[in-house]
């Protein structure tokens, strides 16, 4: 017999702590850690329940941010290394 990790409710599809562990390729844990910390969203009736747009919210919210860290590491390396190749990089403004 095996077990479901997901259904569909009224056109939405519920998942499983279990089920968006798989989908997304982490532990149960981590799923646990972020409704905890309350970064996803979940419904516990015996279990924790995800919908789909709790799961959408969730990983749009972090994609985001991912973007953002990024783009932001990005440009500090390319100042820092645009420093070491020139130091007048670094003078603001006029003397």
């Amino acid at each position: 017999m095996s077990t479901k990790y997901s259904f569909t409710l009224c056109g939405e599809k519920v998942f499983t702590v279990k089920g968006v562990a798989g989908k997304l390729g982490v532990d149960e844990s981590t799923i646990i850690k972020h409704i905890n910390d309350g970064d996803l969203s979940a419904q516990k009736c015996g279990q924790w329940w995800i919908t789909e747009s709790m799961l959408h919210e969730f990983l749009e919210g972090k994609y985001q941010l991912n973007i953002y860290d990024k783009a932001e590491a990005k440009a500090d390396a390319s100042l820092g290394s645009l420093a070491e190749i020139s130091p007048e990089a670094n003078v603001q403004g006029d003397p």
